[in-house]
């Protein structure tokens, strides 16, 4: 359904770093991406019907065929069931909204996304972009306050900053969480990690820092030297542990 476009561009802001989805697996800001450079830019009437800016008519396997990527020279292409459950959280947090296109094209049921239906069902799905034209004016990124936010994305949110950063604080110590090697005492770490507030500089830093250690901690017992166990995530947080990594390349003993 897509046609190829004419060279062009896309807006995006630098505050994406520090948005939801920059903290979700890969795929979903591929898949974002993929939509917003093939949705409509301007208004277009395709076979009797009206299609407005930021929106696009596409199916499920043209998603899936963008969506993939080469391991070894194979392509590996996300599953049907990926691809409903990337376009699920997008819709669930206010960044597109999509409609089944049914073969008579009657009952045009409006949801925030189509997972429970077969495929078969339809001839289409169409998406459309929310607050297109708002990250994807020129003009929108022009001389605006330096304290001021700036929403790249397409978010219903925009006068809840507060509410939106919470979200953000919680979407990066998930990934944070999920990443150290130790699930105890949940609750302290996100007291931690809060208090630590980090940003997107650092977050990547504590996550290189993790990866490290653990690579560090398997060369100890290929070694058959002793390891020493991993501390509670809190604990490593307050300390600063992800600024030892360079000494602990130098010394194995007590580095966790």
């Amino acid at each position: 359904m897509i046609k190829q476009t004419s060279p062009g561009y896309i807006l995006t802001a630098r505050t994406l770093q520090q948005s939801r989805i920059w903290f979700k697996e890969p795929l979903h800001l591929k898949c974002f991406f993929w939509l917003v450079l093939n949705t409509n830019h301007t208004d277009i009437e395709r076979n009797g019907y009206l299609y407005k800016r930021g929106e696009l008519v596409t199916t499920y396997t043209e998603i899936i065929k963008a969506m993939v990527f080469y391991h070894n020279k194979k392509p590996i292409f996300p599953s049907m069931k990926q691809v409903r459950n990337i376009l699920t959280w997008l819709a669930s947090e206010g960044m597109i909204e999509v409609y089944p296109l049914r073969k008579l094209r009657q009952g045009l049921g409006r949801t925030r996304a189509d997972t429970t239906a077969h495929t078969g069902a339809y001839i289409g799905i169409k998406i459309v972009v929310v607050n297109y034209d708002t990250y994807q004016t020129p003009e929108n990124y022009k001389g605006r306050h330096p304290g001021r936010d700036f929403f790249e994305l397409g978010h219903n949110n925009k006068n809840e900053q507060e509410k939106d950063n919470n979200a953000l604080l919680v979407a990066s110590f998930e990934n944070f969480y999920s990443a150290y090697p130790k699930h105890k005492d949940r609750k302290k770490a996100f007291t931690a990690w809060k208090k630590l507030n980090p940003s997107g500089g650092l977050i990547e830093t504590i996550l290189k820092a993790i990866q490290s250690q653990k690579a560090e901690k398997e060369a100890l017992k290929d070694q058959r030297e002793f390891v020493p166990e991993w501390s509670y995530a809190a604990t490593w947080l307050n300390g600063r542990r992800w600024e030892d990594e360079v000494e602990q390349k130098e010394a194995a003993d007590g580095w966790l």
